[in-house]
């Protein structure tokens, strides 16, 4: 069962997302709990509702699984983004784009995201990809590898993607709780 599971994963790209849809409505599939009982079949597909669709520089509410909530801006897109080191380069037939993103833990609890696994920018293409995990920009800061904001406080940083050259971002969607929770938000660039 493990080796099905490795070799499905390694199949579908790993955690690179490919999303076809360019409609203003998000859903996004996420798995429902097995029926009682049991059943052994996969789980059932579900979907998540759109929290909010604004403009890149505009600030949405999120809730997580756990019910934290806070806000989440796309402050801006950085096109193109620059290698923070010369080792740092795009895959070929694509440049690095920056997306800066800034949290505000809204409510009583520290939270703490993972925008390397709840990032997706949709290109004008149509297809989606996650962040470009390890690749750093010079003209973007990053978040730190650990993040834990405090009730009230707020953080700054940027995800790194590889967009294919010719095409541009044409929507940014966060998801917290690694893409499972039922709010989704969406930016429209520009």
């Amino acid at each position: 069962m493990v080796l099905i599971i490795v070799i499905a994963v390694a199949a579908s790209g790993g955690n690179k997302k490919n999303t076809n849809n360019t409609s203003g409505v998000v859903t996004t599939p996420t798995s429902a709990p097995a029926p009682p009982g049991g059943g052994g079949g996969a789980e059932a597909p579900t979907t998540s509702t759109t929290a909010g669709v604004a403009h890149v520089g505009a600030e949405l509410p999120l809730t997580d699984e756990s019910g934290n909530k806070f806000t989440v801006t796309a402050v801006s897109v950085v096109d193109p983004g620059t290698g923070s080191d010369t080792f740092t380069t795009a895959d070929v037939g694509t440049r690095f784009v920056g997306v800066e993103f800034k949290f505000t833990n809204t409510g009583s609890a520290a939270i703490s995201p993972t925008p390397d696994n709840e990032a997706t920018v949709i290109d004008s293409t149509g297809h989606g990809e996650s962040p470009d995990i390890g690749s750093d920009l010079s003209n973007c800061a990053p978040f730190p590898d650990n993040i834990n904001i405090a009730p009230g406080a707020s953080l700054v940083g940027c995800e790194t993607f590889d967009v294919p050259t010719g095409a541009t971002v044409a929507k940014i969607q966060y998801t917290p709780s690694s893409g499972f929770a039922s709010d989704t938000g969406q930016w429209l660039n520009p």
